[in-house]
């Protein structure tokens, strides 16, 4: 190889790094919500601190704690245009839910857009309808192709919210998706008021909440980041 030609690859590795390092600065950095021991960012709805009678930190884990009086959590930071990602474990029968773009809540146990956590397997052969299966948005819009893993074994979970634009998806699968402004959307949520309103939801954002239904379950790898508001959105 002549000292030229090797002069020429070696500018080019200079400029695909560079490159690299420039499109790496750009992407959005994911911010931990969980370090696995202490749970700082979040608290119990309507509470300021975090329910230890609840919810327990075990093995790098927040767990629900079974059998007692529900408490939801809520994230003690608000998203607008955010993704959100988490694994989560089910033990047999139980179910959960995770809540997003949800105002302070004005009751103990609120209600909102709400992607489903749940054991599809019930006693006596009851059916799951398809609009609260896992990865659903409950009681609305129902998932397509849901590859869920079997109730013990962990699943991840990520939400999508670019202004008006959802999704919803489930072990690297997206599932579903939609828009706030669906009438499908819109229409019952508003119903449940709460100040569940689609325009302040998009302009303001909102809170997390992580579902206890008095089921096990168990969340790892709790982590979030804040995205850029699209082009298209922009005024």
């Amino acid at each position: 190889m002549n000292g030229c030609y090797a002069k020429q690859i070696g500018w080019l590795a200079v400029w695909v790094m560079t490159t690299l390092s420039i499109v790496a600065a750009d992407e959005p950095e994911w911010k931990p919500l969980f370090d696995g021991k202490f749970p700082i960012h979040w608290r119990g709805v309507r509470m300021p601190h975090f329910p230890a009678q609840k919810w327990t930190i075990q093995a790098g884990m927040i767990k629900t704690v079974p059998g007692v009086e529900p408490v939801d959590l809520v994230s003690r930071e608000r998203f607008t245009n955010f993704e959100f990602a988490v694994e989560w474990r089910l033990a047999p029968g139980a179910s959960s839910g995770i809540l997003y773009l949800l105002p302070e809540p004005a009751k103990h146990r609120p209600e909102g857009l709400e992607y489903v956590i749940q054991d599809a397997n019930r006693p006596k052969g009851e059916a799951v309808p398809p609009e609260k299966q896992t990865a659903a948005l409950r009681g609305w819009l129902a998932p397509t192709n849901v590859p869920a893993k079997p109730v013990g074994e962990w699943n991840e979970t990520r939400i999508l919210v670019l202004t008006n634009h959802v999704e919803h998806w489930l072990n690297n699968q997206k599932v579903l998706e939609f828009e706030l402004n669906d009438p499908k959307v819109k229409e019952p949520l508003e119903k449940l008021g709460n100040s569940l309103n689609v325009e302040k939801m998009i302009l303001r954002g909102g809170y997390l909440v992580l579902r206890h239904t008095g089921t096990e379950v168990c969340f790892r790898n709790l982590q979030a980041r804040h995205l850029p508001i699209p082009e298209s959105a922009k005024p």
